[in-house]
């Protein structure tokens, strides 16, 4: 006479443990914490097939285009927007979300943190070099002679500024368009 009751037997993965689950694809003993819930049952790691979801799944070289887009849009936008006063401040805001766009595109259409870091550094050093350049102009730069200390004491200032809050605005706009 045939018993119905499982047999428990210990786990492929965890020797230690014993279990009554099985993979329902190779019927593989595993216990309830080597298990992987997939839309078909139970299964152990080997056949569930784990992968990256590959929206995230961002290389070098999509890191590279997205820099150059990036930073191409952040320089010609801020450029734009430095010659129209009244609206650029909320312009700002639109070039952010133009920023993380270009950044998802170049890297066709991916997504994820390292993305969105490169949206925030490309926007936020595009637009403060944009915004250097039209406080003092190259030919005076380069006669003063530039230093750290004034370079560093511009961006403090720059980001104390009502432009430096709208420019922290559009750099979480850019971030989120690119996470």
């Amino acid at each position: 006479m045939a018993s119905d009751a499982p047999l428990v037997v210990p786990c492929a993965a965890d020797p230690q443990v014993e279990t009554a689950l099985r993979c329902g694809r190779c019927d593989t003993p595993i216990c309830p914490r080597c298990l992987v819930m997939t839309p078909v049952g139970a299964r152990c790691r080997a056949c569930a097939r784990l992968r990256k979801n590959p929206i995230y799944d961002v290389r070098p070289l999509h890191y590279l285009r997205a820099i150059g887009a990036g930073f191409a849009v952040a320089l010609v936008g801020a450029y734009v927007l430095a010659s129209i006063p009244f609206f650029q401040l909320f312009g700002l805001l639109l070039l952010g979300a133009g920023v993380g766009e270009a950044v998802t595109r170049a890297a066709n259409r991916k997504r994820g943190t390292g993305l969105a870091v490169v949206a925030v550094a490309t926007l936020v050093l595009g637009a403060l070099l944009v915004r250097l350049l039209a406080i003092v102009p190259l030919p005076i730069l380069t006669a003063m002679g530039l230093n750290a200390a004034d370079l560093l004491r511009f961006v403090f200032a720059q980001f104390l500024s009502p432009w430096g809050l709208f420019l922290a605005l559009a750099a979480v706009i850019a971030a989120s368009r690119a996470r």
